[in-house]
Parts: structure tokens; sequence; C-alpha cells
């Protein structure tokens, strides 16, 4: 009866340390597993945002052949680049281009023909937001000649 009692109490006893080591790692991990990728999240909200900045401004700068461009883009259709105020290009940029100013968020965004400058007051990684300032620039014709 009293190896019963002991047989009992070995099946009852919590598992070692030894034996557990591991879950609070697997635990740890299948929770940040779970949560939200928040640079997916941010690339996608970006660009939202710069395509439908694309369609509107196409569209405006370009009446001739930006309505049919614009209607075909897509959010893989272009590239875009996030620009920054220190770097010589865009100090450039800011003295030759009259009424440039920096944003707090700026991006130079390329598809098809068009190479566009946009600035945004707001993130837009963040929020759906609508530019401060743009500048478009057709650097080829719809046939592949540069203006």
């Amino acid at each position: 009866m009293r190896n019963l009692w002991l047989l009992a109490l070995v099946a009852l006893a919590p598992l070692s340390a030894q034996e557990v080591k591991g879950l609070d790692r697997e635990f740890y991990n299948a929770y940040l597993d779970s949560l939200p990728n928040e640079k997916k999240q941010r690339t996608a909200m970006v660009k939202k945002n710069l395509l439908a900045f694309l369609k509107k401004t196409i569209q405006r700068e370009d009446p001739e052949n930006g309505a049919s461009f614009a209607a075909g883009l897509k959010d893989d259709s272009f590239q875009y680049e996030e620009v920054f105020q220190d770097t010589p290009y865009v100090r450039g940029m800011m003295r030759e281009i009259p009424g440039f100013r920096t944003d707090k968020f700026m991006f130079i965004i390329k598809t098809g023909p068009y190479l566009i400058f946009a600035g945004f007051n707001v993130n837009p990684a963040l929020y759906v937001t609508a530019e401060s300032q743009r500048r478009l620039i057709r650097v080829a014709a719809p046939d592949g000649h540069s203006n």
C-alpha cells in the first residue's frame, strides 16, 4: 500500500524544472508570432497612400495620357524611396525649385514615364493622408522617347 501511495505522489508531482525547461520560450515565441507585423502594415499603408496620390496626381498633371495610365496602376507598379533633407540632392531641389520646402515625410516615386516628388506633413505609413506638396516630371513619353 505504501508503494502505491508513493507511486501516486510521483505521478501527481509537478514536472521537474528540467522537464519544463523551454515551455516559457515556446510560449514567448508563440506570442511574438501572433503579433501583427508592423513593418508589413506600415509598408501597406505607405503604398496605399502613394497609390491614391499617384492616381490623382498623374491624371491632373498629364491630362492627355495620365487618366489611362493611372487607371492601370497597382501597388506593385511603382517604386518609391523616402528622402531626407540632409542629402545634397534634396537640398539642391529645395534651393533650385521655386516654392519647394522640406516636409516631415518626403518621397520620390517612379512609375512608367513619371518621376514624382511627394511631401507629406503626416506620416503616410501610419495614417491615410493627402500630400502637402507635389512635383511631377515626365522623364519619357509613352512611346519611350524622353521629353
